[in-house]
């Protein structure tokens, strides 16, 4: 049903070297480098603007966009409610991620970030960003609104594979291998 003051409203976003500014970021704590949309992810996310390649020295953009809807229904003059969803992407320069699979920041290598335990890594991995919602909202005086929201969000993984960290809290790369905070191999 379609009621007097009801709006559709669409968005699209993209940039280089700006995540923040394209809407593709975490809700946890945007200032950071490296989050999670929520608690228990299995793929943590890094939301740099630009990464320092160790081999040349330059810096590397991160590329991202996103697109959005979100339509306001007046259900009478007191309830009204939101449908809303995200989509973005994130991707980050090839030649750094490499880069830091055979050298540390400072351009000496680094036996923990070696190739083989690199490739299993979610460092600088590209991923994509899924968001559904709604709310309903009750305005019982002027000024005043009382509301409940939901919230659906789903990261993964634009190619390649890495540790579910959900599913194995604490898991590293070592020798090649995915191994649980324990030591133990890590099942696929």
């Amino acid at each position: 049903m379609i009621a007097a003051g009801d709006a559709l409203y669409r968005q699209g976003a993209y940039g280089e070297g700006a995540t923040l500014h394209t809407g593709y970021a975490n809700y946890t704590a945007s200032d950071t480098a490296t989050a999670s949309l929520g608690q228990g992810t299995a793929v943590p996310q890094d939301f740099v603007d630009a990464v320092l390649d160790p081999v040349t020295g330059r810096l590397d953009r991160s590329a991202s966009w996103t697109i959005l809807a979100f339509y306001l229904h007046n259900w009478n003059p007191n309830w009204r409610s939101a449908f809303f969803g995200r989509y973005g992407e994130i991707a980050f320069g090839k030649a750094a991620r490499t880069g830091l699979g055979l050298l540390d920041f400072a351009g000496i290598p680094n036996p923990a970030l070696r190739p083989a335990a690199f490739a299993l890594s979610g460092t600088l991995r590209d991923t994509s960003q899924r968001v559904t919602g709604m709310n309903l909202i009750w305005s019982p005086v002027r000024d005043l609104d009382i509301g409940l929201e939901g919230l659906h969000s789903r990261v993964g993984l634009q190619s390649g594979r890495t540790i579910d960290l959900g599913r194995y809290p604490g898991a590293v790369v070592a020798d090649g291998v995915p191994v649980t905070a324990a030591g133990a191999p890590c099942g696929w």
